[in-house]
């Protein structure tokens, strides 16, 4: 079989569940459920019995034995400082099995707070499971530091330190700030390396590259010439620590340290690395890499204008479709790329403006010499993935159901004159077309699923198109584009209508299809109870699937499909 060790060892253990009658459930955890395995990642496997947790216990070693497979395991042995019943087995490749056994039930506990996926439930329990999630909240970081072994481990490197034992200090403090300090700022310790705010990363690799003698005059442009943000990876922007633009009118974050951050418009249909389209593709790479306007000249374009706008600290931001001024005192300044529609999106604000649940940007003027439009900054806070995480259902059904009313109203928010006024873009096939004419430049080994992944989406498009018509569609709806009123909010403001074209409802639910497991399944439950109108969470997790493959050849990166087709195997696995 094709694919990582990880997925090579979730279909083991999926036969071996299967056959053995004490087994209830078992779920999968971890990097593997939550679809960012790769090939150093081990499986995550919670077992639970009916009642026979002794004896399949006393079989572990059997059981690690077929489900890592090849020559079995090189080494194995209790997990003593975590949870009962936890083994670890490693084979001679270094691949490596997680292993927990429960009786009865499952319990609730962080690691499957993060995302799990049944590959046999037998009894319910996964019902059982989610029901006993309701009440159950995480050990908070501080009460754990507090209560925990930090201290003792503090006072276990301070006599090191005495000792002049400086090499067991370092490595005790780099454990330190892993295991104890990391959690008490809310971010997870695997998820801190994509922590950094993208701002401070670009400008760290604009020290980096002067200080090794580096020409760049542009540190937010990477050194190849394209934008710092592609499109394809977070649906879920990257936690924040710090305020990334005036708050006035935002509600306080608190004690989360989120960001309160404002709707710059300046990714336009930018995902970030993680898209899709259904409807014709007009993005050209080359734009990206040639668009003249350094902040410079974007300040003189805006000056020209004769407006009383103080661009003395306006901060320059750069997308995919456009190109923005973000001024001290809330202005922002958007300049569309050139195949943007610029004047259809200017037309379509205004017409919109006051009729949706959420605030949307009201353009104040636009400029005469030069195409842009001026509008203030919608104030809110970013969504938190590890707060999301830990959060309680019905705080997770609250955000749900506001981003499914916004889609709700967004889909109905046009007549069909309005919509024939404005020029509203229908959906097509010329992105199935491109992919087709580049699929040469896909790597061998995983071509055969773009094929699929190309005629699956024909099919399921065609299939949707039968039984209703086109909706409305923002076509941009990802985190990057929206502000809430905290971290696991409400949401209360939405930019960039750029994208907006005619299609099936279902696409507009395709990028929460990268975020958290349950968030997909959450908002369409939400989206049919407000609307009456079926959504398919196939097609939108087929047509997200369908952008990254777009994205990555428009890129030049078809390199990266590999690794991203062989998580979407794994997904799928679990899935099914």
């Amino acid at each position: 079989m094709n694919g990582y060790p990880a997925q090579e060892m979730l279909e083991r253990a999926k036969e071996w569940a299967s056959g053995d009658d004490r087994i209830s459930a078992a779920l999968v955890y971890g990097s593997v459920a939550t679809g960012r395995a790769d090939e150093w990642s081990d499986l995550d496997l919670l077992v639970v019995t009916a009642g026979d947790r002794e004896e399949v216990w006393a079989e572990r070693q059997q059981i690690a034995d077929r489900v890592l497979g090849g020559e079995g395991c090189v080494w194995a042995g209790e997990v003593s400082h975590q949870r009962p019943y936890r083994y670890a087995a490693y084979r001679a490749d270094a691949a490596q099995l997680d292993l927990t056994m429960d009786d009865g039930r499952a319990k609730p506990w962080r690691g499957l707070a993060d995302g799990f996926v049944a590959i046999l439930d037998r009894d319910d329990i996964v019902a059982k499971l989610r029901a006993d999630f309701e009440g159950w909240k995480p050990l908070e970081p501080d009460v754990e530091v507090s209560d925990g072994a930090t201290w003792v481990w503090l006072k276990y490197l301070a006599g090191r330190l005495r000792r002049g034992q400086h090499w067991m200090v370092r490595c005790g403090l780099v454990s330190l700030a892993y295991e104890r300090i990391v959690p008490l700022l809310g971010v997870s310790p695997n998820a801190v390396e994509t922590a950094l705010p993208a701002e401070l990363r670009t400008r760290l690799h604009g020290a980096i590259a002067v200080r090794r003698g580096g020409r760049r005059t542009d540190p937010s442009a990477p050194s190849d010439g394209r934008t710092v943000r592609r499109r394809a990876r977070p649906l879920v922007p990257a936690n924040r620590a710090g305020p990334t633009g005036p708050s006035a009118g935002a509600r306080d974050p608190g004690p989360h340290r989120q960001a309160v951050i404002g709707a710059t418009g300046a990714i336009g249909c930018d995902r970030a690395r993680q898209p899709i389209s259904g409807g014709p593709s007009t993005r050209s790479p080359a734009s990206l890499r040639t668009m003249p306007w350094d902040r410079d000249s974007l300040i003189a374009a805006v000056a020209a204008e004769g407006r009383d706008v103080d661009l003395s600290d306006a901060v320059r931001r750069s997308g995919w479709e456009s190109v923005v001024l973000e001024t001290r005192d809330g202005w922002i300044l958007r300049f569309p790329r050139p195949h943007v529609a610029f004047e259809r999106e200017v037309a379509l604000l205004r017409r919109i403006a006051g009729r949706l649940p959420a605030r949307t940007p009201v353009i104040v003027w636009t400029g005469e010499r030069t195409k842009f439009a001026a509008y203030r900054k919608l104030n809110g806070c970013v969504f938190d993935v590890e707060a999301y995480r830990r959060a309680p259902s019905h705080q997770r059904d609250r955000l749900a159901r506001s981003l499914a009313g916004f889609l709700v109203a967004m889909h109905a928010v046009l007549t069909p004159g309005e919509i024939a006024e404005l020029g509203i873009p229908g959906g097509g096939d010329s992105d199935d077309a491109q992919i087709l004419d580049r699929l040469d430049r896909v790597p061998r080994v995983v071509r055969h699923d773009v094929e699929t992944l190309l005629a699956e989406i024909a099919a399921l498009r065609r299939e949707r198109a039968e039984l209703g018509r086109p909706v409305v569609l923002h076509d941009d709806f990802h985190f990057g584009n929206v502000v809430l009123d905290g971290p696991v909010g409400y949401l209360v403001g939405v930019w960039d209508f750029s994208c907006v074209r005619m299609g099936d409802p279902s696409e507009d639910l395709r990028y929460l299809a990268g975020g958290p497991v349950d968030l997909l399944d959450r908002v369409a439950h939400a989206y049919e109870q407000l609307s009456g109108r079926h959504v398919d969470t196939r097609v939108a997790t087929m047509a997200h699937r369908h952008e990254v493959v777009s994205d990555a050849l428009d890129l030049d990166e078809p390199e990266t499909l590999v690794d991203v087709v062989t998580r979407w195997r794994v997904a799928d696995a679990c899935a099914s």
